[in-house]
């Protein structure tokens, strides 16, 4: 017999608003979103053990619930309450991948292309310079370029976003003059949608109209498009160095694929992150008995052999997200090699932010060639799990 129950999602005490909650076992199914008083009602055959992911819109970590032993009513009509309480983010402005320090310069003189989602509204990308959005063929100008999803938003928080108060947490390159151009848009049936040509034409107005030091294209898809191809090679002949997702599956994807472009994978570090991330259910590689684990570790969708060119952090990284009703200067923690990239990127802008020759080389390859030589000379050797040693990008903290 089926009963009513209700899902009562909180953060500190409070209703969490606006998340999606996932019944990941017996069968994965999406149940629902959250009301604004942080409930959602399903009926349930109580006594059937389960398991329910909840991801919020903002401000706390995704939660990993297993529900069972629930008291079965007399009144099969009486609502049984089911409390699921998400842990708060952090938001201080040195989470691990960063070097902190609030520095309000970084990046400056450097000029950064997005190629995403979109980016924005949100307060502390109030610097970027949205530059319209290219999609089917079609430019749309300024506002067009908000982010459709969240992921552009996400990206462009990493990069360029400025701290909205003392302690707050900023972006890697603040500093640096960061122009974003929207090339995804929904279907019909809300899935996202993006065309090699709308990326290749993004590629070319970043390079020729904004010229861009560093384009950061957290995005990938199957199979060699000539287009975006031949946008890539004008842009590293012509001083721009690109940065890609290596992608989150088995084989690299394009654009990383393409010869001259960063190819960027992700890694994540032990106690970072929500519960589940903190207790390994990312990891990949074989634990080692007894051992106490390193640092960092692979986490098991990023792809980790060559020809990856680095690694960086793309396990649970907190960003901005689009403001929406009930959620203003919203924050949200992410995962993936789009994370990883833009936090390379970010760094990179940082270190050729420091370099007295790169400011004064015209826009050539020889330009392109400085950027990818800094880059590989901030690049680490760090020991994974398993024993495996890779070249990874993460800053130098203090001990």
């Amino acid at each position: 017999m089926q009963n009513v129950v209700r899902l009562h999602v909180t953060s500190r005490g409070e209703a969490v608003a606006n998340a999606k909650i996932i019944q990941l076992s017996p069968q994965e199914v999406e149940l629902g979103i959250t009301d604004e008083d942080g409930l959602l009602t399903v009926w349930w055959e109580v006594g059937t053990p389960v398991v329910l992911q909840v991801v919020p819109y903002a401000g706390s970590w995704d939660g990993i619930f297993p529900v069972d032993d629930l008291p079965v009513p007399t009144d099969p009509s009486q609502a049984i309450l089911v409390s699921l309480e998400l842990e708060a983010l952090p938001l201080d402005a040195n989470p691990w991948w960063h070097p902190g320090g609030g520095n309000d310069q970084a990046g400056h003189g450097l000029r950064i292309g997005i190629v995403d989602t979109g980016s924005g509204p949100h307060p502390a990308l109030d610097r970027i310079v949205l530059a319209g959005a290219w999609i089917r063929g079609v430019w749309g100008k300024g506002v067009e370029g908000y982010d459709c999803e969240r992921h552009g938003t996400h990206v462009s928080g990493i990069i360029a976003a400025r701290a909205l108060e003392n302690g707050a947490m900023c972006g890697l390159a603040s500093a640096a003059t960061t122009v974003s151009i929207r090339v995804a848009s929904r279907s019909d049936n809300g899935k996202l949608r993006l065309t090699n040509g709308d990326i290749a034409t993004a590629i070319d107005s970043l390079v020729n109209d904004h010229s861009v030091d560093l384009l950061n294209l957290s995005l990938g898809g199957e199979g060699f498009d000539s287009d975006e191809n031949e946008a890539l090679q004008f842009a590293i002949e012509n001083g721009t160095l690109p940065l890609a997702a290596a992608g989150n599956h088995a084989h690299i994807h394009y654009p990383a694929a393409y010869e001259g472009v960063v190819a960027v994978g992700a890694l994540g570090r032990w106690g970072e992150g929500s519960r589940h991330c903190r207790e390994g259910f990312y990891v990949l590689e074989q634990e080692r008995g007894d051992a106490p684990p390193p640092e960092l570790f692979i986490p098991d969708f990023s792809l980790y052999e060559d020809p990856v060119d680095c690694f960086s952090a793309g396990v649970e990284i907190v960003s901005t997200v689009p403001e929406i009703a009930g959620f203003p200067a919203p924050y949200a923690a992410m995962t993936g090699s789009s994370m990883a990239v833009a936090v390379v990127t970010g760094l990179l802008a940082r270190a050729l932010g420091n370099d007295e020759v790169y400011p004064t080389l015209p826009r050539t390859k020889n330009r392109t060639d400085r950027a990818r030589a800094l880059l590989y000379g901030i690049l680490r050797m760090r020991e994974t799990l398993g024993g495996v040693e890779r070249k990874v990008a993460i800053p130098e903290r203090p001990a």
